[in-house]
């Protein structure tokens, strides 16, 4: 077995700018719209972007500055490059760093903490049960069958009167 065949598989890197996302000017002017989710550290294109505020740059040119007001929506930050969306600036790489989870990342720890509460009430139930079952069972005299007229607590009805019609 090769060593590329044993390593264990890459995690897909987080979301940086989900599908849908404005890139905006650094006054708000929307410029394009994320046509694809964006992730860490993968090659900047143009194609990953649609909507754009006038026509579409050609490959391998920069990203446009606002054509309202001259404001750019990417630069070249301390930490690499940066895009601009309505939150502010947005670093490309390292997103790791960043804390962003993608709908994947929620719904995987969603169904951990269902997990998680399922078997504590699952564990809470037996324990329950276990330590009430002599405090919440009826008395014995309440499970035994009882006879009616032992019941009664009417002294006008007596037995003989219930049964005085038939024969």
């Amino acid at each position: 077995m090769t060593d590329a065949a044993r390593a264990p598989p890459l995690a897909p890197q987080p979301v940086v700018i989900a599908a849908g996302t404005p890139i905006t000017c650094e006054l708000g002017h929307t410029i394009c719209v994320a046509a694809t989710d964006y992730r860490a550290n993968e090659p900047l294109a143009v194609e990953m972007f649609t909507r754009w505020q006038t026509d579409p740059p050609r490959g391998g040119d920069m990203f446009p500055r606002c054509h309202v007001c001259g404001a750019a929506a990417y630069r070249e930050g301390r930490d690499g490059p940066e895009l601009h969306t309505t939150e502010g600036w947005r670093s490309l790489k390292d997103a790791v760093s960043l804390g962003i989870a993608t709908k994947a990342d929620v719904n995987h720890a969603a169904a951990q903490l269902d997990a998680k509460i399922e078997a504590m009430a699952k564990r809470f139930e037996t324990l329950l049960w276990k330590h009430t079952a002599g405090i919440i069972e009826p008395p014995r005299v309440c499970r035994r069958l009882q006879l009616l007229r032992e019941w009664s607590h009417d002294e006008r009805i007596k037995a003989e009167e219930v049964f005085a019609g038939g024969a």
